[in-house]
């Protein structure tokens, strides 16, 4: 028995020109936040993921919106709770990130 695979919806050609623009503020709000774990710095980069996240649902990019609910979620978590474990939540948040960065290039170049 064949399994098909079904394709993912083409992209709009305007959410292509701005997640590349996004990620990269993502990854400048996390750089920011990842220096203290600062409120102010998380609730940041909350808002640019939640952004993300509707973009990427409205362009049924489910895999990378789930991704990015999740590095939401860790950005809620608060500052005395991560800096126990400061190093290792840290290094999550950063893999979390190179993660979504490989997802967003597999589907804008269109070999996701």
């Amino acid at each position: 028995m064949s399994t098909l695979r079904r394709s993912a919806p083409a992209t709009s050609f305007v959410f292509r020109l701005r997640m590349s623009k996004l990620i990269r503020e993502l990854e400048d709000s996390l750089l920011v936040a990842s220096a203290d774990w600062d409120e102010s710095d998380r609730a940041r980069t909350c808002g640019i993921a939640s952004i993300l996240d509707a973009a990427c649902r409205a362009e049924g990019l489910r895999q990378l919106a789930i991704m990015i609910r999740s590095l939401d979620s860790l950005m809620r978590i608060s500052a005395e709770q991560i800096l126990p474990i400061r190093n290792a939540f840290t290094d999550k948040v950063w893999e979390l990130l190179a993660l979504i960065k490989a997802a967003a290039h597999r589907e804008l170049s269109g070999t996701g």
